[in-house]
């Protein structure tokens, strides 16, 4: 898919998910797919949309229509916390205020990229940090060569909560 229809796809779909989960019957015609009025019996609620991206328009779909902003730190970006994480976050919540919507209506959970060889008492200081110096409440931390982590990804991950608990694990 071209880079440029990503967005245009993505609000398609959120309009059709919108449907399906509160229309009934539910009909939708759009750019890439039409589905007929149908009566749909199963209706997911409560199911929050996160959505990421840091440009103009992603921003502008966030304040719009999302539960959820996914502000993403990289190994890289870590003594950048205000500019990755917080200044994002005002101004998402400056856009949502502009577009009807209470400032506090969109959470956010960080994804945190590591390596599986980075030290866990390391990945725990900055999980301290992230919860010290922002308002997000939500961390996920992602193993980016997870692949190469296999059968040790257990033992890590308690690892690596143990030392985000500010403890270490020695076992």
């Amino acid at each position: 898919m071209p880079w440029e229809e990503r967005g245009a796809r993505l609000d398609e779909c959120r309009d059709v998910l919108a449907a399906w989960w509160h229309d009934d019957p539910v009909a939708h015609e759009g750019r890439t797919g039409t589905i007929m009025p149908s009566h749909v019996q199963v209706k997911p609620h409560g199911i929050p949309i996160y959505l990421g991206g840091s440009g103009r328009r992603p921003m502008q779909r966030a304040a719009e229509r999302a539960d959820g902003f996914l502000p993403v730190l990289l190994p890289d970006t870590v003594d950048q916390l205000d500019a990755v994480v917080n200044r994002p976050w005002q101004r998402l919540g400056d856009a949502a205020v502009a577009a009807g919507r209470p400032a506090d209506a969109i959470g956010a959970a960080l994804r945190y990229n590591v390596a599986a060889d980075d030290d866990p008492a390391h990945i725990g200081r900055v999980l301290r940090r992230v919860a010290a110096e922002t308002d997000v409440a939500d961390v996920f931390v992602d193993f980016i060569d997870k692949d190469e982590v296999g059968d040790a990804a257990v033992e890590l991950v308690g690892r690596v909560l143990d030392a985000a608990r500010g403890g270490s694990r020695r076992d």
